[in-house]
């Protein structure tokens, strides 16, 4: 193997543990592991997957909720060359099945309740391993009884008297610890055809630097972790780095409000990223009872646009909340508002961080485009993946002459970026393009509503209908359509206007907090569903409310009105 340019997860942990293995590295409900146990527990995980046949290159799966054998299996990986595939917990037995067809795992950790499967198929010789000493999981028995090994019990049979699988005499400085793919994670795709991105220890290692030197996101901060670490929100390259540095991680299984507010005041978090879903539940129940929050510096917000009234809400309990922007893609946050900024560029992501370049450019002709002007977003840099793992197609279309094709359209005026939709996410109405984000924006100040995602669904004549799916605060009445257009339309021309609004119990989103506008889409091409009429439109009607219009199944009520439009 040559030598690395760039630490090596494993090799970054060896040496703290060398130098202040005694600091608390990970918790986890009432454990606490220093640095030093759990970079034993890392070296008995590298030689167990050794003597079990996995060697660089290969593929190890971790199926679970958050647990700290995420971090012990990224760092056994990083020993031998391996790569480490973490997937939701929540998928059921089809997709998880489906992951496995596609990466070919040569082992798969497995929680209790993913094992509750049972095995999984393979093409060759997969070895099946169950989470045994997890307290807040389910019972192992089952798992047992269907051929799972105990992981904890099969690690225990080691000694740890291993740093990597190198060709040199081991030691410290003395040979190169692999280098090359560590972490494999699922981004979207088509439904059909997984796509993944794999994260080098190079993007680690950068991405961790990139946070270290704006922001002092270091191994003196405390972190709490409640995103899924199955995606870059919860193991991107800074928590990684920072972990591996002798950082401390509070982790948190799965985001409940009560277990976040006592986790950062009893654990003096300093460091915790969150969705603005997330944080708005925190907020909430913090209204209901007493907590210490003081010791948070970096609150960060991203993973879905952070409205204004969250980031003054945020202020109000005395933090600075920092909206952050960036992709799996990236090895985690790519562009960051400073909080002194972020009131006065309301909407605005940001700047790039260190070591990120940006573009914003047609995405037809990939032009660079000039400031004010929407374009696509597109971004290279050390953290930055060059490819897709096994997806030429995905590859083809995602990059460009070495710059990653986010997807995502932006508008710049200077340094400063704001997102205006996905590229994908694009409504045609009246033959002009409308960009859901902006319509969310608006619809995020209207009284009593809490939540809000915008899609189009198939007209009969203008091309699509733009539809607004909103969730209420507890309370608050179901608004009239006519009353929502006409608070839309004091900032958004007559043909973005929502002209079917569902009412939903909850957003459907996935684990990064992004809508899931395919499935509201399901919703409002419901037969159900009252219909508006076509464009052109002179004039309102009176709107249409509850009664055959409510779909009982789903739990929602749907208004629909036609806009008055003047082209």
């Amino acid at each position: 193997m040559k030598s690395s340019f760039t630490p090596n997860i494993a090799e970054i942990l060896d040496r703290s543990a060398l130098l202040r293995g005694y600091r608390p590295s990970v918790t986890y409900l009432d454990r606490t592991w220093t640095v030093g146990e759990v970079t034993d527990e890392s070296r008995r995980l590298a030689q167990l997957l050794l003597q079990t046949g996995v060697s660089s290159g290969d593929r190890v799966m971790i199926v679970s909720r958050n647990s700290p054998y995420h971090f012990v299996l990224l760092a056994a990986c990083s020993r031998i060359g391996a790569i480490m595939v973490p997937v939701a917990a929540s998928l059921t037995r089809f997709e998880a099945q489906s992951l496995v067809d596609f990466c070919a795992p040569r082992a798969i950790v497995c929680s209790p309740e993913a094992a509750a499967f049972g095995l999984f198929e393979s093409s060759g010789t997969l070895l099946h391993f169950v989470i045994d000493d997890d307290r807040a999981a389910g019972p192992i028995t089952d798992a047992l009884a269907a051929g799972y090994l105990g992981l904890a019990a099969a690690i225990a049979q080691h000694d740890g008297e291993f740093l990597c699988d190198s060709e040199r005499r081991p030691g410290l400085g003395t040979r190169a610890y692999p280098t090359g793919p560590v972490l494999m994670q699922f981004v979207a795709g088509e439904a059909s055809v997984p796509k993944a991105v794999c994260l080098t220890q190079d993007n680690l290692f950068w991405a961790g630097r990139s946070m270290r030197d704006e922001l002092a996101y270091d191994a003196n901060d405390v972190t709490l972790v409640v995103s899924a670490m199955s995606n870059g929100s919860g193991l991107g390259g800074a928590v990684a780095s920072v972990f591996a540095s002798g950082g401390h991680i509070v982790l948190a299984r799965r985001h409940d409000a009560d277990e976040m507010l006592d986790l950062i005041e009893s654990r003096r978090v300093s460091v915790m990223f969150a969705v603005p879903a997330v944080y708005q539940a925190m907020i909430r129940r913090r209204a209901e009872r007493p907590a210490d929050l003081s010791s948070l510096r970096l609150p960060l917000v991203g993973g879905a646009p952070v409205p204004v009234a969250l980031l003054r809400e945020l202020s109000a309990l005395g933090l600075e909340p920092l909206n952050v922007w960036g992709t799996t893609h990236m090895g985690g946050p790519g562009i960051y508002m400073p909080y002194d900024l972020a009131f006065a560029r309301p909407g605005s992501i940001g700047h790039p961080l260190p070591y990120i370049q940006t573009r914003v450019v047609d995405p037809e002709t990939l032009e660079d485009l000039p400031d004010g002007t929407v374009g696509e977003l597109l971004a290279r840099g050390p953290s930055v993946v060059r490819t897709f793992w096994h997806g030429k197609e995905y590859a083809d279309a995602g990059f460009a002459d070495g710059w990653l094709r986010t997807g995502d359209l932006v508008v710049a005026e200077g340094p400063f970026l704001t997102v205006a939709g996905r590229r994908h996410d694009r409504i045609v109405t009246g033959g002009t393009s409308v960009y859901p984000l902006e319509i969310e924006q608006v619809l995020t100040a209207f009284p009593g509503v809490r939540d809000v995602a915008v899609c189009g669904i198939p007209g009969e004549a203008w091309d699509e209908i733009v539809v607004a799916a909103v969730v209420l605060e507890p309370g608050a009445a179901v608004p009239e359509l006519a009353r929502v257009q006409e608070f839309c339309a004091q900032q958004l021309a007559a043909f973005k206007l929502p002209r079917l609004l569902l009412v939903l119990p909850s957003i459907p989103r996935d684990e990064r907090g992004n809508p899931q506008r395919d499935a509201i889409r399901k919703l409002a091409s419901s037969p159900s569903m009252p219909q508006p009429e076509p464009f052109p439109i002179t004039a309102t009607v009176p709107v249409v409310m509850g009664g055959g219009s409510a779909d009982s199944s789903v739990g929602l009520q749907a208004v629909a009105a036609p806009v008055p439009v003047d082209f």
